[in-house]
């Protein structure tokens, strides 16, 4: 199994580095959104991950809404805040705070997925926070020391290593108009790895959250989000994606 797991993660970044078709965003094109600009997004759930058909009544539009920038968050300073207000309801649904690094890279924090991980780890370890986005220098976030969470404890009587991964792999960008001229982003995929390994290293259990991510580096928000559906924590989740459809800048 252990083996299984090497084998499946290399051929990701295998797969992530074939994909590349732009060169990064020249460092004048990175920008940050002032507040009080919006996005339109069209967002629906899905169960089959193949069809990517909606579930009926899940199809809504949400406002994304730039809520304040040049703010200090989570030791991070340049950061700005942005939320979706579903159109049917008003109510505000997700919540993201993003900044760049000093090499242009993203930064993202996602208060909901931090919560649902880090509310699974013991008292005392690592938390999960900042994700990296290699939006400038194209690389593949390797599994290091940094990016991952080491903790031990007992499971059904024995000992056991548990480790939270974040990998991160550069997809390439491309070019899409949404109502204002050509717009250039680029795709990452964002995996947690959540293994559980016996003290012989071999792996006893596994859980992996995946979502796909476009970013704009001139518009300064996310261009599309998919999270297929899974299992993690007890918790069950369907697929939800959201596309940007307009904006208007301020």
């Amino acid at each position: 199994m252990r083996h299984a797991m090497i084998i499946t993660l290399a051929a990701l970044v295998v797969v992530s580095c074939s994909n590349e078709e732009a060169t990064s965003p020249e460092e004048s094109s990175v920008a940050t959104p002032s507040t009080a600009s919006t996005f339109v997004v069209k967002d629906w759930q899905y169960r089959e991950r193949n069809s990517w058909d909606s579930i009926p009544g899940t199809t809504t539009t949400l406002t994304m809404t730039v809520l304040a920038n040049d703010i200090v968050h989570e030791g991070k300073s340049g950061v700005w805040v942005t939320t979706m207000t579903d159109a049917r309801t008003g109510l505000a649904t997700d919540t993201l705070y993003m900044c760049y690094d000093a090499n242009n890279d993203l930064l993202i924090l996602d208060p909901r997925r931090v919560r649902e991980i880090n509310s699974t780890l013991p008292d005392g370890a690592r938390r999960l926070s900042w994700i990296r986005l290699p939006v400038t220098t194209n690389t593949t976030v390797n599994f290091s020391s940094r990016d991952t969470i080491v903790t031990t404890g007992v499971v059904d009587g024995k000992s056991v290593t548990r480790r939270v991964i974040t990998y991160i792999a550069w997809g390439g960008g491309s070019s899409t108009n949404y109502g204002a001229g050509a717009i250039q982003s680029y795709r990452f995929d964002v995996r947690f790895f959540d293994v559980l390994y016996a003290p012989n290293g071999v792996e006893r259990k596994s859980e992996i959250i995946e979502e796909y991510y476009a970013f704009a580096p001139s518009l300064g928000v996310l261009t599309n989000r998919d999270c297929p559906g899974y299992s993690y924590a007890g918790n069950t989740s369907n697929g939800r994606s959201f596309v940007l459809q307009n904006y208007t800048l301020k």
